[in-house]
């Protein structure tokens, strides 16, 4: 989005109290889709690494 219709889009949302509200609650909604996303993937990242320290602390090393 270009600066002439980011500044359009924040008067329209100065303007329109209802359309605001609804703007908030989809950034937020979208903020915290994506960090339960990036959660999961990092859990499912973690765990071969947490088992390979496991195996390691096992094994002596």
């Amino acid at each position: 989005m270009d600066a002439v219709n980011q500044r359009i889009f924040r008067d329209w949302l100065r303007t329109h109290p209802a359309d605001a509200a609804r703007y908030v609650a989809a950034k937020r909604e979208a903020a915290r889709t994506d960090n339960a996303r990036k959660t999961a993937d990092i859990q499912e990242i973690r765990r071969p690494v947490a088992r390979g320290a496991r195996a390691r602390i096992g094994a002596g090393l």
